[in-house]
């Protein structure tokens, strides 16, 4: 097999990996809201720390931030809510930057 077809074929790889990974980061993270939406009403929000690093606020007064590990480990809300330069972002980018990051979804408590 010539080399650039191999090549062709390892990036259609490394697509298709990484939309698996998104499509698992979302099922989890919708997994996680609608166990949130039964206990409470507050509405998840997400950020990125120094524009890169996703942190999730499952609800007010709680932060998770992805380490490079790849767990989540709980921050200081005001860190982050404070800082300019860690914006909240949509679900389809948080869950996107995840999944390239190689992360998952946390556990539901």
């Amino acid at each position: 097999m010539p080399k650039e077809r191999v090549r062709e074929l390892a990036s259609m790889a490394a697509d298709l990996a990484r939309l698996d990974r998104e499509q698992n980061v979302r099922v989890a993270l919708k997994q996680m809201i609608d166990k949130q939406s039964v206990a409470n009403s507050s509405k998840m929000r997400f950020f990125l720390v120094d524009r890169s690093i996703p942190a999730l606020e499952p609800e007010p007064g709680s932060m998770l931030l992805l380490g490079s590990d790849g767990t989540w480990s709980d921050i200081s809300p005001s860190e982050v809510l404070a800082d300019e330069g860690s914006p909240e972002v949509s679900e389809e980018i948080f869950v996107s930057v995840v999944a390239r990051l190689g992360g998952s979804m946390p556990r539901a408590s």
